[in-house]
């Protein structure tokens, strides 16, 4: 069983900053060793802004609370999430995407 995210649902709205950080959910798989997340605004997982939101460190939790320094914009930006596992010895990534909207 491989590591998923659990919440914000993929494909979600996330939260404004304005009402606090963004909690990240996930399962931790079988087998998997380690887990980190990473959200940039690249959805290329070796471009350095694939992280450039937040670049978390090998973890075995399955949550992190993240405040986004997200822009106070009216349009829907993307934001990439990189739910990054180690298993045997290998490094794998799954790739969800969410959009931001600032909203009042």
């Amino acid at each position: 069983t491989l590591p998923a995210m659990i919440s914000p649902a993929p494909g979600s709205a996330l939260t404004s900053p304005v009402f606090g950080p963004q909690t990240f959910t996930w399962s931790p798989g079988a087998g998997v060793t380690l887990l980190e997340l990473k959200l940039g605004t690249s959805p290329d997982p070796t471009n350095p802004l694939s992280h450039d939101l937040y670049n978390g460190s090998p973890t075995t939790a399955t949550s992190v609370m993240v405040s986004l320094p997200l822009p106070n914009t009216t349009t829907a930006e993307p934001v990439y999430a990189f739910l990054v596992y180690h298993l045997n010895g290998t490094e794998v990534w799954i790739q969800y995407t969410y959009t931001y909207k600032y909203v009042e």
